[in-house]
């Protein structure tokens, strides 16, 4: 099953994972070929038939959730609160956005900004 799946940077990556794969799957392919080791950290979003923003249940099929879409279209999104004991790196602990390597500096504060407008 092939996924394309959209970086917070607007960076489309194309993912292959097999078809009876579990979103922890894609998740764990996409985490490992940009080099994140704090995988927790990170979601996956695709759009409902509504058109509304849901997260991809990383225990389940991807194909059950996602109504055999090929490809499917998924987005990477940063969640803000991990468990304490699922920090692996002890400097993570202090960092406030853990994608800044990844993505330009301003985009973290308009993460923020886009958490604040959901809630």
């Amino acid at each position: 099953m092939l996924c394309h799946v959209t970086r917070p940077d607007a960076v489309v990556m194309e993912i292959e994972v097999d078809a009876k794969a579990n979103g922890e799957d894609c998740l764990n392919k996409v985490c490992r070929k940009l080099g994140i080791i704090e995988v927790d950290y990170f979601g996956l979003q695709f759009s409902g038939s509504k058109g509304e923003n849901l997260w991809l249940n990383l225990r389940n099929r991807i194909s059950q959730q996602m109504d055999n879409q090929t490809p499917c279209r998924l987005r990477l999104r940063v969640k803000f609160f991990v468990e304490p004991h699922l920090i692996l790196q002890e400097q993570t602990s202090t960092v406030v956005c853990p994608v800044v390597t990844l993505l330009p500096v301003g985009y973290c504060r308009s993460l923020c900004y886009e958490r604040q407008q959901e809630m």
